[in-house]
């Protein structure tokens, strides 16, 4: 849709990324607010609105955005569901659990995340075998995309092992920390001198 409307440009494959950043600033604001109030919500807002991690990553048009996004979405949601227990909030809550599930490992791990606790503070509340109409719609909801996250799961393992086979990547602890170190140094430090990750018309940070 938006390389139809703006055709084959940079603005076409930039502004869906950018959208969803706008919206996970709304989304964190949201969030903290109920948790904390409405000044901390503020704060908390205007602090991912100029992060470089989270500007970055909604600049390059990664599907790492989403993340950003259904991390306080997330968290919102499953509040108001777990505070009103209607049946719009729990399909509410398994919507972005799925959007959480088909957008990658870090998704998954939020959606456990989510999951775990949310199991716990039930069972705290001797609420976890308490199955109304709602919590069932949203469980329902909840297992249908896990069973397409499986799916589109089954179909890729191939194409990723062999994309680790001709590139010669490899994954283990020691390169999983040194890529995660070097990523949050090239967003918060130094760059990582490619042109997108600065600003226009300005020289690369070495």
């Amino acid at each position: 849709f938006s390389v139809q409307l703006f055709g084959h440009t940079q603005l076409a494959l930039r502004l869906w990324p950018a959208l969803l950043g706008v919206a996970a600033v709304m989304a964190t604001w949201l969030w903290i607010r109920d948790w904390f109030g409405p000044r901390v919500g503020w704060i908390a807002a205007f602090l991912l609105a100029v992060t470089p991690w989270p500007v970055t990553l909604t600049r390059n048009a990664l599907p790492t955005a989403l993340i950003i996004l259904l991390v306080p979405l997330t968290m919102w949601v499953a509040t108001w569901a777990y505070h009103r227990h209607t049946t719009k909030w729990w399909l509410a809550l398994a919507g972005v659990l799925t959007a959480s599930l088909l957008s990658g490992p870090l998704g998954w791990m939020l959606a456990a995340t989510v999951l775990i606790l949310g199991a716990i503070r039930l069972y705290q509340r001797q609420e976890l075998l308490k199955l109304d109409r709602g919590r069932g719609a949203g469980l329902a909801v909840f297992g249908a995309g896990l069973c397409l996250a499986t799916y589109f799961l089954v179909i890729s393992a191939y194409p990723l092992g062999k994309l680790t086979s001709t590139t010669g990547i490899t994954f283990n602890l020691c390169s999983l920390a040194d890529k995660f170190s070097r990523t949050l140094l090239m967003f918060n430090r130094q760059g990582d001198a490619k042109f997108r990750h600065n600003v226009d018309r300005e020289p690369c940070t070495k």
